[in-house]
């Protein structure tokens, strides 16, 4: 499973934007009505053979240019780029989901004393 956080957002039409991680190894189409993004947002990707029901958004694509270090996957239209090599013709499926909160965010919520609520 791969973790990037989202740098650029560009909208292409008024149905899909294209997100871009800072170093632009990952690139990902996205519905904009069905999958809500904005700058900043780490999101989780993996590539596998079946889709996984829990995951915010999954595509299914096709592999259809690859190097040694990147493939590009078509979804139906939509285009992926990941930064690792996959086999041209593969059949794959990408599960995308946001990422909660930062670790920091969340220990400091628990650190903060907890009051009981009197009945």
């Amino acid at each position: 499973m791969s973790k990037f956080c989202v740098s650029k957002i560009v909208v292409l039409n008024n149905a899909v934007d294209r997100l871009y991680s800072e170093d632009e190894a990952y690139i990902l189409d996205v519905p904009s009505q069905l999958f809500h993004c904005k700058i900043g947002d780490t999101l989780t990707m993996k590539c596998q053979d079946k889709p996984v029901k829990t995951c915010a958004y999954v595509l299914n694509g096709s592999v259809y240019h690859s190097t040694d270090n990147s493939a590009c996957i078509s979804c139906g239209g939509l285009l992926v780029h990941v930064p690792s090599s996959m086999l041209v013709g593969t059949n794959t499926y990408i599960n995308v989901s946001k990422c909660k909160k930062g670790l920091t965010n969340e220990r400091s919520e628990e650190s903060k004393p907890r009051t009981r609520q009197r009945q």
